[in-house]
């Protein structure tokens, strides 16, 4: 840093000859004493952030001052009777005093915006007729948060002098009115600032004045619209109203209606002069009043204290200029409408004293940043409208209000939280057509759910859950099992194989009129046994041929078993002559290969069976969209035949729990169409075929599952379970023996 009038001493020694002095951004520090230069015409010292005070003190020659951007606590003035232009912007001056002392009729430009002058009204300026700009208000963010600011307030009313001024900024001061009494020369007035989209200041009132008069019926002047000649310093972070559209619609109204029409008034006001504590007669008493409707759009300000109103249901006080409520008495309210004000906080909400009982919440269009954790207490809420709002965030505290259906967020920062709305809600607005609000992260991801205005939250959820479980499912795993318990259900579920003992059996009762003696339908499991079985069951209750030396005449065996038959005799069989022993051997060794097969294809389905468990188990359970429901459907087939055959409940099925109900087993493979008539294991394969339908369906991009023309996918599934199940039938079949000789013949 360097020392300002040491710089200055030895940089402009020759007083005389000085002409103009350029000491911009040179870092300087601390105080600058500039006088007795008799020529001097022009000073910069802007852009130095430690120069804290100037001197200006015999330059009678001085047109042209600027000292922006530093940090000047004081600025003196001697004998500088000629300057025109004076730029002391952006700095810390408290008090405008200074400004005595310059020529009232020579200055054309002042500029003392974004200082810190104490709070006082425009007199100041009422001196400087030919002003042409004049700029004093708050342009600085960082400064007016921390309130080092100008307090300028009051009226414009000290303005009307100034006959010459075109260019005034006001923005961000309490500059609340006076607007008639600006001279005739105004063509713009800067009053709002595009950092700051919410202003309460007093200038606002005025920015509302104007905006309001432009928009008047007959007014054809523009608003906002450049003019010629424009200079650089109403080109700013600022929004410049030009004031034709106000003249026009005061000269067309005449002030009276002009004034009824732009007035404005307290909230409170009004409500006292409507709606007074003391009733009349005719006056409906405030406690007795349920709905408050015809507040809004009355254009009415500040605070409103409803807290006499105990019994209120319903509230509208939207477009409004409404800065806060007091509804901490309203124990019934189902309806709120705040739209439209000037909000910047939620407070008033919490002061609500039954927050389950309101139904509809709608905030659109105030300056409420913040997040929406203070909605998780409306658990009730059935809709609710914050767009407009620099909310931001996420939709997560919502994720209780299990009545909502409808939310609207359109043009707020909340970007996420999708997954967290609760299943009741399926209507979601969020029309942003600006890029800048994070908003558009949730447009982005419901895209392709629009439906008319909304956009269909079920829908995205179906989708979501259906591509959750889409992605993860091992197809191909699922057909691979589906096609082995398939080949398990169609080997021993089908019809017993028709042996000479089985084909004579089935006759035999068929004859006799006792086809109750045989179970429905003989299939391989109902008929299997295991070989101790079958040899206790061939000695003491099965059917036995036995050779009767006493008893047996022209070669006709007698039967020992079911006495119901009288003991007849089997004459019209053409038995052929066996051993006994010889039977029940070749009998026995037949049951004991097919008991072996099946414990070698019931291991086989076992382990199937339990991978298709284990998938199953891996896969949150979840409700929506097909792929689910088609998912969930399988669950049920699997867990009602673990229920079933898991006698230890310990999860899984043993081959003994397997083999001790096989009888149960055969019954559910006895059906004759089993994958139709509410068979356990052919629901199971009919369920498997069904998700794998959904998942393929939605791989290919068609929710419904109905695919006109199935994908190559598909179709080569179809074809290669057929080849499976037909080389495993193929691979199933068992040689049977030949019969035990040749009826007729004596050769075994």
């Amino acid at each position: 840093m360097i020392n300002a009038q040491e710089w200055l001493n030895q940089n402009y020694p020759n007083q005389n000859q000085t002409i103009s002095i350029d000491a911009k951004n040179k870092d300087l520090v601390g105080n600058l004493i500039i006088k007795d230069f008799p020529n001097l015409e022009k000073i910069e010292v802007g852009n130095n952030k430690n120069l804290t005070t100037i001197e200006l003190s015999n330059l009678p020659k001085l047109n042209y001052f600027q000292t922006n951007n530093c940090q000047l606590t004081s600025i003196t003035i001697n004998n500088c009777p000629n300057i025109a232009y004076f730029n002391a912007g952006n700095n810390l001056l408290t008090n405008t005093k200074f400004l005595n002392n310059l020529g009232s009729e020579k200055l054309n430009h002042l500029s003392i915006h974004s200082n810190n002058f104490e709070k006082q009204g425009l007199g100041f300026a009422s001196k400087f007729t030919n002003l042409e700009e004049l700029y004093i208000d708050n342009s600085n963010e960082e400064k007016f948060d921390q309130k080092i600011c100008n307090r300028f307030y009051g009226s414009l009313e000290p303005l009307q002098s100034l006959k010459k001024l075109q260019w005034l900024g006001l923005a961000k001061t309490d500059i609340d009115s006076g607007l008639e009494y600006l001279p005739i020369s105004i063509k713009k007035i800067g009053c709002k600032k595009d950092w700051s989209p919410s202003d309460n200041s007093g200038c606002a009132k005025i920015c509302r004045e104007l905006e309001k008069a432009a928009q008047i019926e007959g007014v054809t002047e523009r608003l906002i619209q450049e003019e010629k000649n424009e200079p650089l310093s109403a080109r700013g972070k600022a929004t410049w109203y030009r004031l034709a559209p106000w003249r026009q619609a005061w000269n067309l109204l005449g002030e009276e209606e002009f004034r009824k029409q732009i007035s404005q008034q307290s909230a409170q006001a009004w409500l006292d002069k409507y709606y007074p504590k003391q009733a009349s007669k005719e006056q409906e008493k405030r406690e007795n009043i349920s709905f408050l409707n015809n507040i809004s759009g009355k254009n009415l300000t500040g605070h409103l204290d409803l807290s006499d109103f105990a019994n209120l249901e319903g509230l509208n006080c939207s477009w409004n200029q409404l800065t806060s409520l007091n509804l901490s008495k309203c124990k019934n309210l189902t309806k709120l409408n705040c739209s439209g004000n000037k909000f910047t906080s939620t407070d008033f909400l919490s002061e609500i004293p039954n927050k389950e009982k309101l139904r509809k919440l709608k905030l659109s269009n105030n300056e409420l940043k913040e997040n929406l954790n203070f909605l998780a207490s409306f658990t009730e809420l059935v809709e609710l409208d914050i767009r407009d709002c620099p909310f931001y965030g996420s939709l997560e505290p919502l994720q209780k209000l299990n009545n909502l259906e409808r939310v609207l967020i359109g043009n707020t920062h909340v970007s996420e939280g999708l997954e967290h709305l609760p299943n009741n809600c399926k209507e979601i607005y969020c029309d942003t057509s600006d890029y800048k609000y994070k908003s558009m992260e949730i447009v982005k991801e419901l895209g392709k759910f629009l439906k008319g205005r909304y956009y269909d939250v079920s829908k995205w959820k179906e989708d979501k859950q259906n591509k959750t479980v889409a992605v993860v499912i091992p197809l191909e795993r699922l057909f691979v099992i589906r096609s082995n318990i398939k080949k398990f259900l169609n080997k021993w579920g089908k019809d017993a194989e028709d042996d000479w003992y089985e084909r004579n059996k089935k006759k035999f009762f068929n004859y006799w009129k006792k086809p109750q003696l045989l179970e429905n339908r003989i299939t391989e499991l109902s008929n299997l046994q295991a070989p101790e079985e079958f040899n206790s069951y061939w000695y003491t209750g099965g059917i036995k041929w036995v050779a009767r030396a006493g008893a047996v005449t022209g070669g006709i065996l007698s039967l020992t078993e079911y006495p119901e038959l009288g003991g007849a005799l089997a004459a019209t069989f053409p038995f052929v002559e066996v051993v006994a022993s010889q039977i029940e051997q070749n009998l026995y060794d037949d049951k004991e290969k097919k008991w072996n097969e099946f414990l070698a294809d019931s291991g086989e389905f076992l382990d199937n069976y339990h991978e298709l468990l284990g998938i199953m188990e891996q896969i949150k359970k979840n409700e929506l969209g097909k792929v689910n429901q088609a998912l969930n459907s399988l669950r049920d087939q699997t867990k009602a035949f673990l229920e079933k055959y898991d006698e230890d409940d310990n999860g899984v099925i043993d081959i003994s729990e397997l083999i001790e109900k096989r009888k149960e087993l055969g019954t559910d493979l006895s059906k004759e169409k089993a994958e139709e008539e509410n068979s356990q294991l052919g629901d199971i394969v009919l369920a498997i075929k069904g998700l794998e339908r959904e998942v393929t369906a939605y791989r290919q991009g068609s929710e419904t599952g109905e695919v006109s023309q199935p994908g190559n996918q598909e179709v080569e599934s179809q074809q290669h379970e057929v080849v499976e199940i037909q080389s495993f039938e193929q691979q199933a079949q068992i040689i049977q023996k030949e019969p035990f000789g040749i009826p007729g013949s004596s050769k075994k």
